[in-house]
């Protein structure tokens, strides 16, 4: 019988992999980031990724601001809400789609390789896909310096195998 996974501490359900400060550059421009043209090495996998659709972001980082990037790694099987909940005990700024194309481009260490890094946002701010599925922008670097942006449904079961979560908090 399959049941419905419980909210429990969620603490244990997360390792920190990586941890960096950043300066956001002065020439950021939020509303305008996910049309700029990519690095030649980057792949952008879904049609969803446009500033359109994640314009309700909660949080628009600042240029010239500091900040602190953090990966976390999963270590088991977690819900959605699991792992919003786990963000928001660290204080996370939720930057979606537009903020991890940014740190892609100045922060590449943070990314561990061939995992998807996640950009969580609540619910409300997350675009839907044609099934009425929340999307989440996710990054992965590969082993060979290619690197891929695309949507990964909410809804779902995180996958410690595959998948990591981006931290980013006020300095």
């Amino acid at each position: 019988m399959l049941t419905k996974q419980k909210n429990q501490n969620n603490d244990s359900c997360f390792k920190i992999l990586k941890q960096a400060e950043i300066i956001i550059p002065l020439g950021y421009v939020h509303g305008t980031q996910l049309s700029l043209p990519p690095p030649k090495n980057l792949f952008k996998n879904s049609s969803s990724l446009t500033d359109e659709n994640f314009k309700k972001v909660s949080y628009r980082l600042i240029p010239g601001s500091k900040y602190i990037v953090k990966t976390f790694e999963i270590i088991k099987k977690i819900s959605g809400d699991s792992c919003i909940e786990f963000l928001l005990k660290q204080e996370a700024l939720f930057i979606s789609a537009q903020g991890i194309s940014l740190l892609q481009k100045i922060c590449k260490g943070i990314f561990p390789k061939n995992k998807w890094v996640l950009s969580f946002d609540k619910k409300s701010a997350l675009c839907k896909d044609i099934d009425g599925d929340h999307l989440i922008p996710c990054m992965k670097r590969s082993l060979y310096k290619t690197w891929f942006f695309d949507c990964c449904i909410y809804e779902l079961e995180r996958d410690p195998r595959e998948d990591c979560l981006l931290c980013v908090c006020s300095k």
